[in-house]
C-alpha cells in the first residue's frame, strides 16, 4: 500500500510549483489523478475486449497509451494541451465504443458522466468552454444513437449480457473514484484553508500585542520630550542674557585692537626703512669685496703665465736639437724599409691569390649550407599546423613564432579527436627543445612526430599521459640510457572541451596564464623536462589542471624566448614580470591587434641586440 500511495501522491503533483495559485495547483492535481485512475482501469477493458474483437482492444490500448502521455504532458507543464487533450480523449473513446456496443447497452450514460466530471471544479472564468464541450458531447452522442438507430452505423460487435454487467461494474467503479477524489481534494482544500485562517488570527494578535506595547512606549517618549522642551525654552532665555553682555565685551575689545594695530603699523613702517638701509649698505661693501678679489687673482695669473712661458721656451730649444737627429736617423731607416717594401709586397700578391681561391670555396659552401638549411625551414614550415585550421578551431587566436636562426627549436602543435561521450576536445602545444638553428629543429621534428603518433581519443581524455608518452618516446628515440644524451624540451599542452567550457592543462617546466575578470592567474607545470636530464625516471608524475572557462578567458602558451630577451636602454632582461604586465595590460584587445602589439614591443625592446632564443607566443580568447 505504502508503493501505491507513493506513486499516487507523485502523479498528483506531476506540473506543480509553488508559484501557482492554490486554486490552479487544486485544479491540475485533480486532473492528474483522474487521468491516472482511467489509466489503471484500462488493464481490465483490455482482458474483456481481448477475447472479442482485436480491433476493440487496440481502441483501448490507443485509449490508455493517450492517457499516459496525458500525464507527461502535466509534467512538462503543458496544462492548455492536457486540459482539451483530457476531454478529447473521453469523447473519442466514447464515439468508438458507441458504435462498436451499439445503442442498447447503459454503459455510455457512465462513461460519459465520467467524460464531463474532471471539469466540474474548472475556474469560473472557463466555464463558458466547459459549457460548450459538454453541449458538443451530447450533441455528437446524439447523433451517433440516431445513426444507430437508422442502422446507418452497423457495430461492428455487441457484447452479451454477461460482459455488459462486467463493463458496466468497472464503469460504476470508475465514476465513484472520481468523485471521492474530487470530494477529498475539497475537503483537503477547505481543511488547509482553515489552518491558515487560524494561523493568520494568531499572528494578528502577536501584532495587535506588539502595537499596543509601542504606543506605551511612545506616549512615555512623549511625555519626556514635553519636559525636555520646557527645559530647552528656560536655556535659551538664558543663553540669550549672556549673548547680549558677551556682545558689549566683544565691542569693547574691538575698539582696543583697532588702536594697537594703528601702533604696529607705524613701528612695522620704520622697520622696513632701517631694514632697506641695512640691505643697502651690505651690497655696497661686498661689491668692494668682489672687485679685491678679482684683482688678486689677476695678478697670481700673471705670475703664472710668466713663469710657464720661460720653462716653455727652454724645452722647446731642446727639442729642436732632438728633432734634428731623428731626422738623420729617419733617411736612413727610409732606404732600409724601401728594400723591404718591394719584398713583402710581392709575397702579399701571392697570398692574396691563394686567399682569393680559398674565399670563394668557401662562398660556395656557405651558399650551399644556407640552400640546405632554408630548405630545412621550408620543411619545418610545411610540418607545423596552418593558420586557417588553426583559426577554424580557435577563430580568436594568433601565434607569434620568431626562430632566432632560419630554423627553430620551438613550435606549437594542434589537434582534434571526439572523446568516448561525444565531445570534441581540441588539443594546442607550445613546445621549447633544447638548444636551436639545426640541432633544435631536429629535436622539433622528433617532438612533433612522437606527439602525433601517440595522440589518440584516450590520451586527449587524459592529456597527462600524452606527455608521459612523449617523455618516453623521446628517451627510447634518442637512446638516452645508453648514451646519456640530454637533450629534451620543455612544452605546454592544452586540452579544450568546448562542450563542457574547460581547458585541461599540462606542463613540463612551462606555465600557463590565463586571465578571467581583469585578474591574471599563473599555473606552473611539473618541474621536470620531457627526456633530458630526466632519462633515468622513465615514470614521472605529469600533474594535470582543470579551469572552468565558461566565462570569458584568455589564454597564453609561451616558450622563454620574449621574457629572457636582451635589450632596452640598460640591455638587462625583458624579465617575467614584466611580461606577465604587457599581458594583463593587453589581454581584450583583439587578438590580430594583440599580434601586432607584441611583434612591435619585442622588436623594440631588442633593437640592435642579438636574439638570444627562439620566440613562440600563443593567445586564445575563449567565450568573449
Amino acid at each position: 500500500m505504502s508503493f501505491l500511495k507513493k506513486i499516487w501522491e507523485k502523479v498528483s503533483g506531476l506540473g506543480i510549483d509553488e508559484s501557482m495559485d492554490k486554486g490552479k495547483q487544486k485544479h491540475i492535481t485533480l486532473i492528474n489523478q483522474v487521468n491516472f485512475i482511467v489509466f489503471l482501469f484500462m488493464p481490465p477493458f483490455a482482458v474483456l475486449h481481448f477475447f472479442t474483437d482485436p480491433l476493440i482492444f487496440a481502441g483501448v490500448i490507443l485509449t490508455g497509451v493517450s492517457l499516459y502521455l496525458n500525464l507527461y504532458l502535466s509534467s512538462l507543464k503543458k496544462f492548455a494541451f492536457v486540459n482539451m487533450f483530457t476531454f478529447f480523449i473521453f469523447w473519442s473513446a466514447s464515439v468508438a465504443f458507441t458504435i462498436a456496443l451499439g445503442n442498447q447497452t447503459s454503459i455510455l450514460d457512465f462513461f460519459y458522466g465520467v467524460a464531463v466530471s474532471p471539469f466540474i471544479l474548472y475556474p469560473i472564468k472557463e466555464r463558458l468552454k466547459i459549457t460548450l464541450l459538454v453541449l458538443f458531447t451530447i450533441v455528437t452522442t446524439l447523433l451517433l444513437f440516431w445513426l444507430l438507430e437508422k442502422q446507418i452505423i452497423m457495430p461492428y460487435v455487441v457484447l452479451n449480457k454477461f460482459m455488459q454487467d462486467a463493463l458496466s461494474l468497472v464503469m460504476i467503479a470508475m465514476v465513484l473514484s472520481t468523485l471521492v477524489i474530487m470530494i477529498g481534494s475539497l475537503s483537503k482544500s477547505n481543511q488547509k484553508t482553515e489552518t491558515e485562517l487560524l494561523k493568520t488570527l494568531k499572528e494578528t494578535e502577536e501584532l495587535n500585542s506588539i502595537t499596543q506595547e509601542q504606543n506605551e512606549e511612545l506616549a512615555t517618549t512623549e511625555k519626556s520630550l514635553k519636559q525636555a522642551l520646557l527645559q530647552v525654552g528656560k536655556d535659551k532665555e538664558e543663553l540669550a542674557i549672556k549673548n547680549t553682555e558677551l556682545q558689549a565685551q566683544e565691542e569693547e575689545m574691538r575698539q582696543a585692537v583697532e588702536e594697537l594695530t594703528s601702533v604696529n603699523e607705524q613701528i612695522r613702517l620704520q622697520e622696513k626703512k632701517l631694514i632697506q638701509q641695512v640691505d643697502k649698505n651690505k651690497l655696497q661693501l661686498h661689491q668692494i669685496e668682489e672687485q679685491e678679489e678679482a684683482m688678486r687673482l689677476s695678478f697670481e695669473e700673471l705670475q703664472e703665465k710668466t713663469e710657464q712661458m720661460e720653462a716653455q721656451e727652454a724645452i722647446m730649444q731642446q727639442a729642436m736639437i732632438e728633432m734634428n737627429d731623428i731626422n738623420e736617423q729617419l733617411q736612413v731607416s727610409e732606404q732600409r724599409l724601401e728594400g723591404e717594401v718591394q719584398r713583402r709586397t710581392k709575397q702579399i700578391g701571392a697570398q692574396n691569390k691563394a686567399l682569393e681561391h680559398s674565399y670563394l670555396a668557401l662562398e660556395s659552401k656557405t651558399k650551399t649550407l644556407h640552400q640546405s638549411i632554408n630548405y630545412a625551414k621550408h620543411i619545418q614550415n610545411a610540418i607545423l599546423p596552418p593558420q586557417m585550421i588553426i583559426k577554424a578551431l580557435f577563430p580568436k587566436s594568433f601565434i607569434f613564432y620568431q626562430p632566432r636562426d632560419i630554423v627553430s627549436g620551438d613550435f606549437y602543435w594542434i589537434d582534434r579527436k571526439v572523446s568516448s561521450d561525444g565531445n570534441m576536445r581540441i588539443a594546442i602545444a607550445a613546445v621549447d627543445c633544447t638548444g636551436h638553428g639545426v640541432p633544435g629543429a631536429i629535436m622539433s621534428m622528433i617532438g612533433y612526430n612522437l606527439l602525433n603518433q601517440f595522440s589518440n581519443e584516450a590520451t586527449l581524455e587524459e592529456p597527462h599521459l600524452l606527455v608521459q608518452k612523449l617523455h618516453e618516446g623521446v628517451i627510447k628515440s634518442l637512446q638516452q640510457e645508453q648514451t646519456e644524451n640530454r637533450d629534451g624540451m620543455d612544452l605546454s599542452l592544452c586540452v579544450y572541451d568546448s562542450e563542457k567550457q574547460v581547458i585541461e592543462f599540462v606542463g613540463a617546466k612551462n606555465p600557463l596564464i590565463y586571465i578571467q575578470d581583469n585578474q591574471l592567474f599563473e599555473i606552473k607545470g611539473t618541474n621536470a623536462s620531457v627526456g633530458g636530464a630526466f632519462y633515468k625516471n622513465k615514470h614521472v608524475n605529469f600533474s594535470k589542471h582543470t579551469i572552468d572557462v565558461s566565462k570569458p578567458t584568455t589564454i597564453y602558451l609561451y616558450s622563454d624566448g620574449y621574457q629572457d630577451q636582451f635589450g632596452g636602454a640598460a640591455g638587462r632582461k625583458f624579465m617575467k614580470a614584466k611580461f606577465k604586465q604587457l599581458l594583463l595590460d593587453n589581454h581584450q584587445k583583439p587578438m590580430t591587434e594583440q599580434h601586432e602589439l607584441f611583434v612591435n614591443t619585442f622588436n623594440k625592446w631588442k633593437e640592435d641586440e642579438d636574439q638570444v632564443d627562439d620566440v613562440l607566443l600563443i593567445g586564445l580568447q575563449l567565450n568573449p
